[in-house]
């Protein structure tokens, strides 16, 4: 948001509106997953659905732990990445992000980037609490893949949020 000395130099839609809002909020993340998880297991209970990976062979089930805890290292890695990137960004003297983009922003924007990495630790660990509670199972557990489950859910947002921000700034940054 502008300070008070200066006029916006343009208006946000509605549209607009709600995505800055979700980018601040990252508390409506959770609810997100687990209003997608509770369905997720209401449809299992009711079997419209398979319920989680019950009905997996335990390999499987070790393999799909396994590459959910390499992906969420491998985004944990494009983060700090992200993060280099970002300081640099906005460090750099350049008057369309300096015009655009006030000090308290670019502080949102880092807390923004920074905010996915213990959504990312929390899918690793799940993933490796899945790989070794799991997949040991014949049937698995549904509290454990659901635990899963909203710490993936939790991580895609997460990722989204980042990616959301990062395109806008490097929107900003090639403005003329």
């Amino acid at each position: 948001m502008a300070s008070p000395h200066k006029t916006p130099l343009f208006r946000f839609g509605l549209a607009r509106k709600l995505q800055h809002s979700w980018v601040r909020h990252r508390w409506a993340d959770l609810l997100v997953a687990l209003l997608i998880i509770a369905a997720w297991l209401l449809a299992g209970k009711q079997e419209w659905i398979p319920l989680g990976l019950e009905d997996v062979a335990p390999p499987q089930r070790q393999a799909t732990y396994q590459v959910i805890a390499t992906i969420a290292g491998t985004m944990a890695g494009f983060t700090l990445t992200s993060v280099s990137v970002l300081v640099n960004l906005l460090r750099t003297p350049m008057s369309t992000i300096d015009r655009l983009l006030p000090d308290s922003d670019k502080g949102r924007v880092g807390n923004a980037v920074i905010g996915v990495l213990p959504s990312l630790a929390l899918l690793f660990a799940s993933a490796l609490v899945g790989i070794l509670g799991d997949s040991s199972t014949p049937r698995g557990h549904w509290w454990i893949q659901a635990f899963v489950g909203t710490a993936l859910v939790l991580s895609v947002l997460a990722l989204a949020r980042v990616i959301w921000v990062l395109r806008r700034l490097l929107d900003t940054s090639t403005m003329s």
